[in-house]
């Protein structure tokens, strides 16, 4: 019994005495400040991301503990150099700690690697001067899922420690190029002090291009960063990459160093010292500190193509001229029918417009530079086309070149449809010729074309339906007839395009005249000759390939659907044509019309233009324009329709229209007289109709002129002894009217035997008002009378 219970107990207490071991090595078992080791430098690391100086970072740190230590309770500290910017308050959501073995774990928990924030977190700066940031960082629960881990875990001895600082929080790089270390202390060093990391983060020198690459002559910016300031910084082709500037090295610029640590300073490209390829540029600052390897600036000198000349047409040779392209390379010859692409490896592009160019062989010499003559392919598009070439693979370079194709000259260049047009080409194919219908030639009828607008000109029109030849200088001469159809019966400017036998193209441009069409007068009165003109017009041609074109010139009135009357006329070799037709007597007045000039174009097309003619309206005209109440006025018509009765004429609501009534004339005209009544003062209205149209003017009566006293009147008399001094001089007395204020009446005396009998004013009395109309001025009793009306007072 006793050897049993001994045995179960000692296997026990093993048991036990085995477990507390395992879990005293896990650091399972809080501590307390228990000092009994020393942090190794050579476990601490600290790594920034991005590297770049003054950049913002993710810093990670990095330890091994020696003693465990307690979540809630203890701290870890790190340092800092001053140079490294961090804020005076850090988030502490920004920073998080894990560690690889935890302490007070369960069995089934988590042992290790959960990633917690920090319970606090405090920044300060010490040193002498106090400027290097202390971060204490203060050990939180560092497993905060309790479901499997109650309590706090704290941080196991001789575990891996991780600590990160986000971006987000705020870290600045030095500015300055260099080494920089951190210094960690935990609450249970025995040290007593910070431990500083064997190695530290290296923030490099760098070198910035305001470009990668191009052509000699092109300026370029240098940006250094992570030099020292106050010191000059000098940049230097480096193509030896040896890190020292050499005594054959040239200096390209250089600056002072500012105090963020960065300077700047400018280049021109230039050949030598570059070379064709990539040129590696450094620089280097007062104190000899040099780019960090491996941030040096690499800029690539590119190979330029120049044509000359950058214009030239289909056929034409032209220069091309390369600079620093490799050098020493020797592009052959392409074999016949074949492409220079094809023909050499080391070209693996030589284009224009797309097209492959079998150039000649050439050699680039030492410098990469060579020059040779290509011939423009004839099936190069004409405009703006890419020259470009790509040697040994250096990247295709490219110029621009306007590709003019054979040149065509037109006369003249406006034409009108139907027109003659003389066209000479130079610069075709030599001994080709012209003929969408060649009989033997199906290459030269596939390719020859003259076009308009891109539309396809037949050949009867051109050259009177034969074959145009060019001689062996690439020049012709032909006749074009203008087709009377789309798009040349629409005005505007085409381009006008003829292609050879051997499909050299050549292009002009060609303007269409717009149509017109003018009137005179522009406004015309029924029944009178309207003069209709234009321009713009199929021209009259008997050149063969012409078409007979006749014009019809229509008036429809407003509102009518057919025209009233018409006129066919032809236009001249110009296509100007000048045409009358009577305005008919129907058109109301006033009224606006439509004159139509139209024609069949070749297609049996109508083509016209329409455009608006007024009739005007009628008008009168009133002589004087004003007078008192009993003045004879002249009321002249016009417009109106011709042989008409005047059915009304009114001044006010008084008629005044005179017997018999008036007739208009065969242009719509009349004159008569009419006796003013005696109305208010004021304008007044005079109209006047005849049949269905009527026309209005103004009346101004106004107040009788005012008269002197009159001397004591004369005794009544006969009329023919008181105006006698006036019938005697040459029967000058025309006419006398009186007006009776107490019967509102008037009266009148005319000399003439005819109106003997019909005369009413048979006595006058002295101080009598009365208007008097006489042929010629003359003084009558003191009064100086003037032709026409006068206004007296009998003496």
């Amino acid at each position: 019994m006793k050897t049993k219970i001994g045995l179960t107990f000692g296997l026990t207490l093993t048991l036990v005495l085995g477990v507390f071991a395992v879990m005293l090595a896990l650091g399972l078992f809080p501590t307390t400040s228990v000092q009994a080791g020393t942090l190794s430098a050579s476990a601490i690391t600290v790594v920034h991301s991005p590297t770049e100086p003054g950049d913002p970072a993710k810093v990670t740190v990095k330890f091994t503990t020696v003693e465990a230590l307690v979540g809630g309770q203890d701290t870890i500290k790190i340092e800092f150099e001053d140079d490294v910017q961090v804020p005076v308050t850090l988030d502490r959501t920004a920073i998080t700690m894990s560690a690889v073995l935890m302490t007070s774990t369960k069995s089934g928990g988590a042992t290790g690697g959960q990633v917690a924030n920090p319970l606090g977190v405090t920044v300060e700066f010490v040193g002498t001067p106090a400027d290097e940031p202390l971060v204490t960082l203060d050990i939180p629960d560092m497993d905060p899922d309790t479901q499997t881990n109650t309590g706090s875990q704290g941080i196991a001895a001789g575990t891996v420690v991780t600590i990160v600082f986000r971006q987000s929080a705020g870290i600045l790089n030095p500015t300055e190029g260099g080494s920089y270390e951190v210094k960690i202390e935990t609450t249970n060093d025995s040290a007593g002090s910070r431990v500083t990391s064997s190695t530290g983060q290296t923030i490099p020198r760098i070198i910035k291009l305001s470009s990668k690459d191009g052509e000699r002559g092109k300026s370029v910016t240098i940006t250094g960063k992570g030099f020292k300031n106050s010191t000059t910084a000098t940049a230097w082709l480096d193509n030896a990459d040896t890190g020292t500037r050499g005594a054959t090295e040239p200096v390209l610029c250089s600056a002072s160093v500012g105090s963020d640590d960065e300077f700047s300073c400018s280049f021109t490209v230039s050949v030598p010292p570059f070379t064709a390829g990539a040129n590696t540029i450094n620089a280097v600052d007062g104190r000899a500190n040099i780019t960090t390897s491996g941030n040096e600036g690499t800029w690539t000198l590119k190979g330029k193509i120049v044509a000359i000349p950058d214009q030239a047409s289909v056929g034409d040779t032209v220069t091309i001229e390369l600079r620093d392209f490799p050098a020493s390379i020797t592009v052959s010859a392409p074999t016949s029918g074949t492409s220079s692409q094809d023909g050499d490896s080391d070209l693996d592009v030589f284009t224009l417009g797309g097209v492959e160019i079998e150039g000649p062989a050439f050699s680039t010499d030492s410098s990469g530079d060579a020059s040779f003559t290509i011939t423009i392919p004839d099936s190069v598009e004409l405009g703006s086309q890419s020259l470009a070439i790509d040697i040994t693979s250096s990247g295709t370079r490219r110029d621009t070149m306007t590709i003019l194709g054979a040149q065509v000259e037109l006369t003249p260049t406006t034409v009108v449809p139907n027109q003659t047009l003389t066209v000479s080409g130079r610069g075709f194919t030599k001994s080709s010729s012209i003929d969408s219908n060649h009989p033997s030639d199906t290459t030269i009828a596939t390719n020859s074309q003259i076009l308009i607008g891109g539309t396809e000109v037949g050949t009867a029109k051109i050259d009177n339906d034969d074959t145009v030849d060019i001689d062996n200088s690439g020049n012709w001469v032909a006749t074009v007839v203008i087709p009377v159809s789309t798009p040349a019966t629409e005005a505007g400017t085409y381009e006008f395009k003829v292609v050879d036998g051997a499909g050299r193209p050549g292009v002009a441009q060609l303007t269409i005249a717009g149509r017109t069409v003018s009137f005179d007068p522009e406004e015309s009165r029924v029944g009178t000759q309207l003069t209709i003109s234009g321009g713009g017009w199929p021209a009259n041609n008997t050149i063969s390939g012409a078409t007979s074109t006749t014009l019809t010139v229509s008036y429809t009135l407003a509102g009518a659907s057919s025209a009233t009357t018409s006129v066919s006329v032809t236009p001249d070799s110009d296509g100007n044509f000048s045409t009358t037709l009577k305005v008919p007597l129907s058109a109301s007045i006033p009224s606006t019309n439509k004159v139509t000039v139209e024609y069949s174009d070749e297609s049996s097309v109508t083509v016209s233009e329409v455009v608006a003619h007024r009739v005007p309206g009628a008008d009168i005209i009133i002589t004087p324009a004003s007078g008192p109440g009993g003045t004879t006025v002249a009321v002249t018509g016009d417009g109106f329709k011709a042989f008409t009765t005047v059915t009304a004429l009114s001044v006010g609501t008084a008629s005044v229209l005179p017997a018999p009534n008036p007739t208009t004339d065969a242009n719509g005209h009349f004159e008569t007289e009419i006796l003013v009544p005696a109305l208010d003062t004021g304008s007044h209205t005079v109209k006047a109709t005849v049949g269905s149209t009527t026309a209005n003017a103004g009346y101004t009566v106004t107040t009788a002129a005012a008269t002197a006293t009159p001397a004591p009147a004369s005794a009544e008399t006969e009329s023919a002894v008181v105006f006698a001094p006036i019938i005697d001089n040459n029967d000058n007395l025309v006419r006398v009217f009186r007006f009776d204020n107490a019967t509102q009446g008037w009266s009148f005396y005319d000399p003439r035997p005819a109106f003997e009998s019909a005369n009413d004013l048979t006595t006058a009395t002295g101080g009598d008002i009365v208007w008097i109309r006489v042929n010629e001025a003359q003084d009558f009793s003191g009064i100086s009378l003037v032709g026409g009306w006068n206004l007296i007072v009998l003496p």
